[in-house]
């Protein structure tokens, strides 16, 4: 089974950030990239910070 974030692939997602990047994508800017107008909580802007 395929896992899918409405027309690209997780897998796909996760090569485009490297791409721009060039490094692997942490937890945190994956899950950016799949829910991008959902509001992270505080503590996770916290530790961004840091």
């Amino acid at each position: 089974m395929v896992q899918v974030t409405g027309k690209k692939s997780y897998a796909r997602v996760r090569e485009e950030l490297k791409a721009s990047k060039g490094q692997d994508p942490s937890r945190l800017e994956m899950f950016r990239a799949y829910y991008p107008k959902m509001e992270l909580p505080k503590i996770w802007k916290l530790q961004m910070q840091l």
